[in-house]
């Protein structure tokens, strides 16, 4: 390492025109010892720290971290000389940690960072003891116009490690989504059937007044009883593909977004519980986009789904044979705009089914810990939660519902305009004015047998996966 006399007092003077910037990452890492130790009080025990963002040797242009506790601490100021650059302690209570970084060369100012303690978090294993909690953040050290000294330091940091170099910023918001997705895909799969008679259900009657027709399916039982019989037992899987597809758009981009804010706590308050507004605005707007992005899915989906028999079809019957013919067929007829025609009609139904569901789920999770019933038991906690929100959702989302699948299901005309409807609000009005509210509410006992199972499945399975990531990826600390 160059010495600060071969630069001189100066440290070879200002080199103008240039800029270095230096990536690190700072923040804590803290475990809850499962009760308040008798000796001192104390919760938790946890660690602060600062690394390279990159994997290279902070050593060679830092010179120490000054680590600045609470007064309540002995010896509050703490410093390190050497990597690792982090300080080990035990405490209760959360507080401010003034964090200042020196550099070998005494011509460079030094750089101070400000990190709130972390102790608490509502997740479960947190909470637990089972699971660490990391409160890690960004930043960038930039070196505007550096001595020659500094330059050359700054140039001459080497590999911190010869491994892989990881930390908790890497890809967190990455692996949700994609564990999001994974986790709708197996709840998909497992609820698709009643979806395919929830679909047959509402466009039985289609702009017909009530008592004015006769009705094939009879209820929920009757309806999956006269599919099976008539098309056989793998009709119940009817768009299936483009079903779990969907689901990997919806859920990848509504769960991925939901958790990364629940992680963040973007969408919690102080005390570490469910915010209604944001919760609500963050899921909501996180299902729109997943629900417009994957609206050919949805298109193509309800469509196979209704087509049916001929002694027991129910709305429009559209002649596809499979998905890739439907998609196909949809692309020679009109491209982008005729997969993405009523691309509208699930927002609503989106925004209202992600909003109430995942805002019911996170009060509902709040409340079942508060009772501290099942302490030890995150998954069946998971379970409660998830089906108190998704009964919610099934009441309030049946007649957006409704809409979407007639909508997505009626006949074109040759410039791709629909035939029965014109767009939500034409929908709303003629299904209300000739089969009255309860056409808006047809199927709701499927929809329920569906999105309750559907809510519980995608959220265990997706409590269960980011277990196995966790484990997969933990590190001894």
């Amino acid at each position: 390492m160059a010495s600060t006399n071969e630069f001189g007092p100066d440290s070879g003077g200002r080199i103008k025109g240039v800029t270095i910037i230096k990536p690190i990452v700072y923040g804590n890492v803290a475990r809850y010892f499962g009760k308040k130790r008798e000796e001192d009080g104390h919760t938790h025990q946890w660690t602060v720290y600062v690394k390279p963002y990159n994997n290279e040797d902070m050593s060679t242009y830092v010179k120490k971290v000054h680590f600045k506790l609470h007064e309540s601490y002995n010896n509050p100021n703490r410093i390190v000389t050497k990597p690792p650059y982090e300080l080990t302690e035990t405490g209760w209570g959360e507080f401010e940690i003034v964090i200042k970084i020196y550099f070998h060369d005494p011509n460079e100012r030094p750089v101070t960072v400000y990190h709130i303690l972390k102790l608490f978090q509502s997740t479960p294993e947190i909470q637990l003891g089972k699971k660490s909690l990391v409160s890690e953040f960004y930043e960038e050290i930039v070196f505007q116009d550096p001595t020659a000294l500094m330059q050359h330091l700054l140039s001459s940091s080497r590999p911190m490690t010869l491994g892989a170099w990881r930390h908790n910023t890497d890809c967190l918001l990455g692996v949700e989504f994609g564990i999001g997705a994974l986790a709708a895909v197996g709840a998909g799969f497992f609820t698709n059937p009643v979806d395919v008679v929830k679909v047959r259900l509402q466009l039985q009657g289609e702009l017909e007044a009530r008592g004015s027709y006769q009705k094939i399916y009879k209820n929920t039982v009757h309806a999956a009883y006269l599919i099976a019989k008539h098309e056989g037992v793998l009709a119940l899987q009817a768009g299936i593909v483009p079903a779990l597809a969907f689901q990997v758009v919806l859920n990848g981009i509504r769960l991925g977004a939901y958790k990364s804010a629940q992680r963040y706590e973007l969408i919690v308050d102080k005390q570490g519980n469910t915010d209604v507004l944001r919760t609500t605005l963050v899921s909501g707007t996180a299902g729109c986009v997943g629900a417009v992005l994957g609206s050919p899915f949805y298109l193509v989906k309800t469509q196979l789904q209704a087509q049916s028999a001929k002694s027991i079809a129910v709305g429009y019957q559209h002649s596809h044979s499979g998905s890739w013919n439907a998609l196909k067929f949809l692309w020679m007829e009109g491209g982008i705009t005729a997969l993405y025609r009523g691309w509208n009609a699930n927002m609503p139904r989106v925004f209202v089914g992600s909003a109430t569901q995942l805002t019911t789920f996170g009060l509902a999770s709040d409340w079942l810990r508060s009772l501290n019933i099942f302490p030890d038991r995150p998954i069946l906690l998971t379970f409660l939660a998830s089906v108190i929100g998704g009964s919610c959702v099934a009441i309030t989302m049946q007649p957006f519902d409704v809409l979407a699948t007639r909508l997505y299901n009626q006949q074109t005309d040759a410039a791709g305009k629909g035939i029965l409807y014109k767009g939500l609000g034409d929908a709303l009005v003629k299904i209300f004015r000739t089969e009255g509210l309860t056409g808006l509410y047809k199927g709701t006992f499927p929809t329920w047998m569906r999105i309750a199972p559907h809510t519980v499945l995608c959220l265990v399975f997706y409590e269960k996966l980011d277990q196995l990531y966790n484990n997969f990826t933990t590190r001894t600390d």
